[in-house]
């Protein structure tokens, strides 16, 4: 469990996400977000390497989470038609540090696989 501490909080926080889609016709133009105990924060595609692409987003506001609550990650993304979302390289870190939180889960069940 990661928790939002008090440095987290006035600090902020990376969180980065390897994602490959796979689908017939028509690249998905879904724009993935990812929640954090409730708040969606949208993730920017910082790069791309063959058919996987990093999005990340830094948090800087909390918005409506308080000091010492469970974070709870849940990548949205929407599906479309026959495409199959591969997830890699989930990681969480604080802005301001070289330690992190990482799960490496692929092929993704679901579109909302919850870390």
């Amino acid at each position: 469990n990661i928790a939002l501490t008090e440095r987290l909080y006035n600090k902020g926080g990376h969180f980065k996400i390897w994602l490959q889609s796979k689908k017939t016709g028509a690249e998905n133009t879904t724009i993935p977000s990812v929640s954090v105990s409730g708040v969606s924060y949208p993730l920017a595609k910082v790069a791309r390497v063959g058919d996987w692409a990093l999005y990340q987003v830094y948090i800087k506001n909390w918005s409506t989470l308080t000091i010492g609550q469970s974070l709870n990650f849940i990548l949205n993304y929407t599906l479309q038609g026959d495409e199959k979302l591969y997830v890699d390289d989930v990681c969480f870190s604080l802005s301001d540090s070289n330690r992190f939180f990482k799960d490496a889960r692929y092929p993704a069940d679901d579109a909302s696989p919850s870390l």
